[in-house]
């Protein structure tokens, strides 16, 4: 059961952060060499190397110090993974810029950073103990500042000349705590930070 678990994990921390990643890299490549049969063999690269970075991560802690550990260094890899792309690809991101799962099923990316959360809260719970609980936690304020501060300066660069309260306000807009009267023009908190 502990093996299926961490190949269950290590599966799905390379499913979230080729979910992640794709268009960058992809964006990257099809800037400096053109799109087509390029940007195909970069794809299909680019899911066999972060496959075999995260099963070489978890076979590695597995050998080196115990499979526990390694159950819980994937789930925390898994549950990071997982609520990157809910934050790239859902909450931080417009309309426009989310990706065909968000329309198509928009409870997929937070039911599995929830999932993640729980998988890592048990597998912490089961092999360190206790004590360790919080990680998870920080976890997540770590990758929602980081995954806000990514968003703010996207569209800081995106060319349409946005500061840095603009590319703020129009974050919390695509999170729908934007502006919901013409009184709230006058408030002073509505340009307030994306995250939490």
């Amino acid at each position: 059961m502990i093996v299926v678990w961490l190949i269950a994990n290590t599966i799905a921390a390379a499913w979230f952060s080729y979910a992640v990643l794709m268009n960058p890299v992809l964006q990257a490549v099809m800037a400096k060499w053109g799109g087509g049969s390029v940007a195909d063999r970069t794809a299909f690269a680019l899911v066999g190397a972060l496959a075999a970075l995260h099963f070489a991560v978890a076979i590695a802690v597995y050998l080196f110090v115990s499979i526990g550990a390694a159950v819980v260094v994937t789930s925390l890899a898994a549950f990071g993974w997982a609520l990157m792309s809910y934050f790239l690809l859902q909450r931080f991101a417009g309309p426009i810029d989310r990706p065909l799962m968000v329309h198509r099923i928009p409870m997929f990316y937070p039911l599995a950073a929830l999932g993640g959360f729980i998988s890592s809260n048990l597998a912490i719970i089961l092999f360190p103990g206790w004590r360790w609980v919080f990680l998870p936690i920080v976890l997540w304020l770590l990758l929602g500042f980081l995954c806000s501060e990514i968003s703010i300066r996207r569209h800081m660069r995106s060319g349409s000349g946005c500061d840095r309260n603009l590319a703020i306000f129009m974050i919390n807009e695509a999170q729908g705590r934007g502006f919901r009267s013409f009184k709230d023009i006058f408030k002073k908190n509505t340009n307030r930070y994306p995250f939490p």
